[in-house]
């Protein structure tokens, strides 16, 4: 299937931004506390979402799978999400014109929450399907936020599988969403290159996954210079240039001593970041220094 076009059927002038939200005040205020991680405020606000309309009904069955969720429950999420999606979708079939949009975004979200607890459970042919279906129902009526959002979920779906082709194939197209967004676009461009990094260097294609590893360092940064996710990203191009220089030794390449050498440089740059940030980011940082040992042994066996 070739999904890479946003759907043609919406003119980008009257595609929505960012992420379908409730009407209804206690949805809004139970989205917001799970946000902010006050999962018994978000549990107390979704109990008190009224229920006298299918979307409503569909709203607080999608809240309560998520609340679920943050509490680990997996078991449970399912059929709260199914049965959010249910009626959701039967809502957006009834729906008129003026509201078809907006219903068929909150099928889409409910699909891809329903998606995300199949991956969590090892189910992995029917978290793709699922999501497939989120992305089919986002790409035709939602935004480039939410398009982006799942096709990132699909490309881990794949990944995950040990289908790396497809992987990128759906992180590539998550960055061409992300590209078009007008919420948190430096963020969804650079989780983007960052999953296609890793997916890159798991296939072996080493070159793509450290020219992807570079953007995400890029992306993050552009973000937020300041956090500690464009340190993190030090680390991951440090990675990427590590497992390149290491088949590069194996295969006796003279391009193996300079991509060492930069992998050290970017490790050294992301642990002395991360040591800055202390606390839990400590252990990532003594991790470092592993693999910059690791890339020095490496360089010494180029001399002999």
């Amino acid at each position: 299937m070739k999904t890479a076009e946003i759907h043609p059927g919406i003119e980008a002038a009257i595609r929505p931004t960012g992420w379908v939200e409730p009407e209804q005040d206690r949805a809004r205020l139970a989205l917001v506390a799970l946000r902010d991680g006050r999962i018994e405020d978000a549990a107390h606000h979704a109990q008190g979402v009224p229920v006298a309309t299918s979307t409503g009904r569909s709203w607080k069955s999608l809240l309560s799978g998520l609340v679920t969720i943050a509490r680990g429950e997996l078991r449970y999420a399912e059929a709260q999400l199914l049965e959010a999606s249910t009626l959701a979708c039967v809502n957006a079939l009834n729906a008129d014109q003026s509201s078809q949009m907006d219903a068929w975004r909150l099928a889409g979200r409910t699909l891809h929450h329903l998606g995300w607890v199949y991956r969590r459970q090892d189910r992995l042919a029917e978290a793709s399907h699922t999501h497939l279906a989120a992305h089919r129902l986002r790409d035709k009526w939602g935004s480039p936020e939410e398009i982006g959002e799942t096709a990132i979920e699909l490309g881990l779906d794949y990944d995950l599988a040990r289908n790396y082709q497809e992987g990128c194939r759906w992180h590539r197209i998550a960055l061409q969403a992300a590209k078009q967004a007008v919420l948190d676009r430096d963020r969804m461009q650079a989780v983007a290159w960052s999953y296609l990094a890793a997916s890159c260097t798991d296939d072996g294609r080493h070159d793509e996954g450290v020219s992807a590893a570079r953007s995400a360092r890029d992306s993050w940064r552009a973000h937020d210079i300041g956090a500690v996710t464009a340190a993190q990203a030090d680390v991951k191009l440090g990675a990427a240039l590590l497992k390149q220089g290491e088949v590069l030794c194996d295969q006796v390449d003279e391009r193996a001593g300079a991509v060492l050498t930069e992998a050290i440089t970017w490790f050294t740059a992301g642990r002395d970041a991360l040591l800055a940030f202390g606390g839990e980011h400590t252990e990532a940082a003594r991790r470092c220094d592993e693999q910059i040992d690791f890339a020095r042994r490496l360089l010494a066996t180029l001399e002999e």
